[in-house]
């Protein structure tokens, strides 16, 4: 083989090589712009998925905010109900204690209704024995106030009886014993005769005891003889009638009056 058969081969070869170069280079380059296309494409689709992610992001975001917001009131709103909570407790623990204190005021109720059912009914005793004494009272009162009557009635008969007594002494001397100093001698018995009588049915022991000027002890005395007291009074208040009748004939010297029986 000549040497241009040879130079035409290795230029021939070196042709082919080249264009295998070419083409092996071009078929790189679109390998490397269909990867290209390929990242691009799948940057764009990243890209999208990243604003939207971006976008659900920011959404989220504001959905995170509006739970934080909706956390904080729930927060407050659960302080709030905690005091509530905590308020109605401690209402409840009131009720409870005014509900106990209602149940022993209750209970102290019945017991003071009972007490002043029994007041009321020693209420009624106590006006009705009150009424008994200021009934005895005033009986006993009016008794006294008799009492003390009778004693100054006897004390003054009393009196007339010892002044009957001394003028009896002078009163034969007013005359010559004739009718009339003899009626008035006898009425003078009757007299004494009368007192002596009334001061021994009586009260002859409160007399022979404590005198006539013990008043206190004749009022004792009064009480306990009442009944024969009240049929006395009568007769000694007709004594004492008598007495100052005598008394005024005895004083004014008077011999013309005739006493009878």
């Amino acid at each position: 083989m000549n040497s241009f058969e040879q130079r035409d081969r290795d230029w021939q070869r070196q042709i082919f090589e080249e264009r295998l170069h070419r083409q092996r280079e071009e078929a790189e380059r679109q390998r490397h712009k269909e990867t290209i296309e390929k990242l691009t494409s799948t940057e764009k689709n990243y890209t999208t998925k990243i604003e939207a992610v971006d976008q659900e992001m920011g959404e989220m975001a504001k959905h995170i905010l509006i739970l934080m917001n909706n956390k904080k009131r729930l927060e407050n709103t659960i302080e709030s109900f905690e005091k509530k909570f905590h308020s109605m407790q401690q209402k409840l623990e009131k009720f409870d204690q005014f509900m106990i204190e209602e149940k022993t005021r209750a209970e102290v109720n019945e017991v003071l209704k009972t007490e002043n059912h029994q007041l009321k009914e020693q209420l009624i005793q106590m006006q009705q024995q009150m009424t008994r004494m200021e009934n005895d009272i005033k009986n006993r009162n009016e008794n006294w106030e008799s009492n003390l009557e009778w004693v100054q009635l006897h004390r003054k008969v009393l009196e007339f009886v010892e002044e009957i007594k001394k003028k009896e002494e002078t009163l034969p001397e007013l005359g010559q014993n004739n009718s009339e100093d003899l009626e008035m001698q006898k009425f003078v018995n009757f007299v004494l005769y009368s007192a002596e009588k009334l001061e021994r049915a009586t009260c002859r022991d409160v007399v022979e005891q404590t005198g006539p000027a013990d008043s206190t002890s004749l009022i004792t005395e009064g009480k306990k003889n009442n009944k024969k007291k009240t049929l006395s009074f009568q007769s000694l208040i007709k004594v004492l009638n008598y007495s100052y009748f005598l008394y005024f004939l005895i004083e004014n010297n008077s011999s013309n009056v005739t006493i009878s029986d």
